[in-house]
């Protein structure tokens, strides 16, 4: 197992959540962003990252197109996390539907997820959590 780095801590890499669980990848936080490897995201790359002040995840993921996009895993209904399905976010609690761009498919959620800008620079991607947290 990789390593978790937020909030200053470091410790084996977290598995939570239901069926096969939540990957989270490692993190460094610098201001209002966070730092992760690519190379630690799952095949494919998708991964969850802990953002220190958030208690939910940020859900990463490759688009078709190369780059990267992030959400924040918090259903916008009743705030469990969203599970990545195909090419979808699917919520466990209560079936609503998010495409993996955070955008609202099928209730009850009625918001689409909040959304991050992603930057790769060579190894690392950069997410700006704009002061969230």
């Amino acid at each position: 197992m990789g390593t978790l780095t937020a909030l200053g801590m470091t410790g084996p890499t977290v598995l939570l959540g239901g069926c096969g669980g939540l990957h989270y990848v490692a993190a460094r936080t610098e201001g209002s962003r966070l730092e992760i490897e690519v190379a630690e995201l799952e095949p494919g790359g998708a991964g969850y990252v802990a953002a220190p002040g958030l208690d939910r995840p940020i859900y990463v993921h490759r688009t078709a197109r190369g780059s990267y996009a992030a959400v924040l895993a918090e259903c916008t209904h009743r705030r469990c996390i969203p599970e990545p399905a195909g090419e979808r976010l699917v919520c466990p609690c209560h079936g609503s539907e998010f495409t993996l761009a955070g955008q609202v498919l099928e209730g009850p959620a009625e918001r689409d997820l909040p959304t991050f800008r992603v930057e790769a620079q060579g190894p690392l991607l950069i997410i700006e959590t704009g002061g969230l947290g």
